[in-house]
């Protein structure tokens, strides 16, 4: 939905559950997106624009003790974030490059977000563009300024 923070989101396991959770999700938001499940890694990668031009950070990782990365997951302490994510070398190069592509390609500006699935066969799919990412403590992107020894108020003046 358009509510972020993955409120009314449902992963449906049966058609029969389809409805109701279209309809649930229609309670957090005015638009709901229907997705297929595709099951691998969850990683994200921050991106920015600086003087010199984009800018990708580290790659985290994001292993969720819930079904998916949700609410509980995101600030309940429900899932583990790794940053650097432990990807080999080609991988790591392929999400920040393409981060980077699809950050100049939108004209993004700021700080953004952008989230994958690496699927089994080692493709990544886009699952989210976070165009206004969290920045509190407990948020990904200052885990990543963290990991590149950036300090968030430059990137903001």
């Amino acid at each position: 939905t358009d509510g972020g923070s993955s409120f009314g989101v449902t992963k449906v396991k049966n058609e029969n559950k389809l409805l109701p959770a279209i309809k649930a999700a229609f309670e957090h938001g005015t638009e709901v997106v229907v997705e297929e499940n595709i099951v691998g890694r969850e990683v994200t990668c921050g991106v920015y624009s600086a003087k010199e031009g984009i800018k990708e950070l580290p790659v985290t990782e994001i292993i969720s003790e819930n079904e998916y990365f949700d609410y509980d997951a995101k600030y309940n302490g429900k899932s583990k974030e790794i940053t650097p994510a432990e990807l080999t070398d080609l991988m790591t190069t392929k999400i920040q490059s393409l981060t980077k592509e699809i950050y100049g390609v939108l004209g993004m500006k700021g700080i953004a977000r952008i989230d994958y699935i690496i699927s089994k066969e080692n493709t990544p799919y886009v699952i989210e563009i976070n165009s206004v990412p969290g920045m509190s403590e407990k948020s990904i992107i200052p885990q990543m300024l963290k990991i590149d020894e950036l300090e968030m108020i430059k990137l903001l003046i």
